[in-house]
């Protein structure tokens, strides 16, 4: 049985690119490149749910909104280097 949750409005880097299928290093990279929008809250960034749900569909991955984030049990979100 599939249980409905909806996306959350702001993603970690590393749900969103779990969630595109690729690894954080490659996601980050694309960031870095300015291919896919991210918004800066101190030291840390995210993706809008909206964004990526965009930018997927742009690139025929198949993630719309109402899908639910992968399970982050024990993951922080939102680590960030500089």
């Amino acid at each position: 049985m599939h249980i409905f949750r909806p996306m959350k409005p702001l993603l970690g880097i590393e749900t969103a690119a779990r969630m595109a299928g690729f690894s954080q290093r490659h996601f980050r990279r694309l960031i870095s490149e300015d291919r896919i929008r991210v918004i800066q809250i101190g030291r840390k960034m995210f993706i809008l749910s909206s964004d990526l749900s965009e930018w997927a569909k742009n690139r025929n991955l198949g993630i719309t909104e109402s899908d639910s984030p992968l399970p982050t049990d024990g993951i922080h979100e939102s680590l960030i280097k500089s």
